[in-house]
């Protein structure tokens, strides 16, 4: 067996510890403490470029995607706007 160190064992007692006393709530409590400290291992520089080389071109996808319907609600909303003043006018 393997001897953890002890920020790694500190860790995981804290994390045990909230979970335990933290029942009702699901330990959101300790998730929460977890992301104010940086994460659990507290992510290095490098985390950040691979998770971008793994997912940027799906989330530049998306980002397009979002986008054009955007463009899309705005023009609708544009439509039925002018549409319904038409309308009113046409009442009036």
């Amino acid at each position: 067996m393997a001897k953890e160190p002890s920020s790694a064992a500190s860790s995981a007692n804290k994390a045990d510890a909230n979970l335990i006393g933290n029942s009702e709530g699901n330990g959101l409590n300790f998730m929460a403490s977890q992301a104010r400290e940086g994460g659990p291992g507290g992510d290095a520089p490098g985390v950040d470029k691979i998770r971008d080389l793994l997912f940027g071109n799906q989330m530049q996808d998306y980002d397009r995607r979002f986008s054009k319907l955007e463009e899309r609600f705005l023009q609708r909303f544009k439509d039925v706007e002018s549409e319904t003043k038409r309308n009113l006018e046409t009442y009036e």
